[in-house]
């Protein structure tokens, strides 16, 4: 074997026919994956499957109540 005979003599490696469809197939089924986990992680934290949520800060009157009748002078 001489030396560069196992090398392609092409300008480059391209994708055609079946290897290009299969990439785009894998790279298609990854995206939805992606999207479904997305999905159910959002559904399942706001059932509560995921863990305890902080409670949320009560809210603090920064106004004193209002009297219904003033003090007699």
């Amino acid at each position: 074997m001489k030396r560069g005979e196992s090398h392609s003599t092409g300008k480059g490696r391209r994708l055609r026919g079946e290897t290009l469809w299969n990439g785009a197939a894998v790279a298609g089924l990854l995206c939805v994956g992606l999207l479904l986990g997305g999905i159910a992680g959002v559904f399942l934290d706001r059932q509560g499957f995921l863990g305890d949520r902080p409670d949320a800060p009560q809210a603090v009157e920064a106004l004193p109540p209002a009297q219904a009748d003033p003090p007699a002078p």
